[in-house]
């Protein structure tokens, strides 16, 4: 638990605390929102007062403080498949082997066979990270016919992530696979 006195701007609504801690001098920050006792997060998620405020916090007054601020370090991560959502939203036909039209990517019948979305947060004294990805994968139709290779990583190698410019992003080595 980390554990700090600071001063900062509080937002009392009539449910719930809510406490922005500021990361650096980056601008950004990191919104703590308690529940009144009584109340969990479930019960605040259809709260008019604080779909408001998530939207705009910038537009509600606030008020300084001097904030005994404690916040247990954690690690959160989730993944969701975006699958029955698209189709809800009308991308249906991307789905669908021999109808889809991925001509722009492939001259291969292609379609796409899944769409997942992932996010991850650390938060810890040192400060906070976060990232978020959205990944799809287009399937072909049928393989070509090509002669067949084994390629087997079960032993240390290299990896390169490379932007769609071709250039390096990140590098790395995997040293017990």
């Amino acid at each position: 638990m980390h554990e700090t006195n600071v001063y900062g701007v509080c937002y009392f609504g009539a449910r719930f605390t809510a406490y922005a801690k500021n990361l650096s001098d980056s601008g950004a920050a990191v919104w703590f929102i308690l529940p009144d006792e009584g109340l969990t997060p479930q019960d605040l998620l259809e709260d008019a007062e604080l779909q408001a405020f998530l939207i705009s916090p910038e537009n509600v007054a606030g008020k300084e403080r001097i904030v005994r601020f404690s916040v247990p370090r954690f690690d959160i991560s989730e993944t969701l498949d975006l699958k029955e959502l698209l189709q809800e939203l009308g991308v249906r036909q991307a789905w669908k082997m021999y109808e889809a039209d991925f001509s722009g990517f492939s001259d291969e019948e292609a379609y796409l066979s899944e769409a997942r979305q992932g996010a991850r947060i650390i938060l810890e004294e040192k400060g906070v990270k976060a990232a978020a990805y959205i990944n799809t994968t287009i399937t072909l139709a049928s393989m070509p016919d090509a002669e067949r290779i084994n390629f087997t990583l079960d032993r240390p190698f290299l990896f390169v992530l490379r932007s769609r410019d071709n250039l390096p992003i990140l590098a790395g080595v995997v040293n017990q696979p």
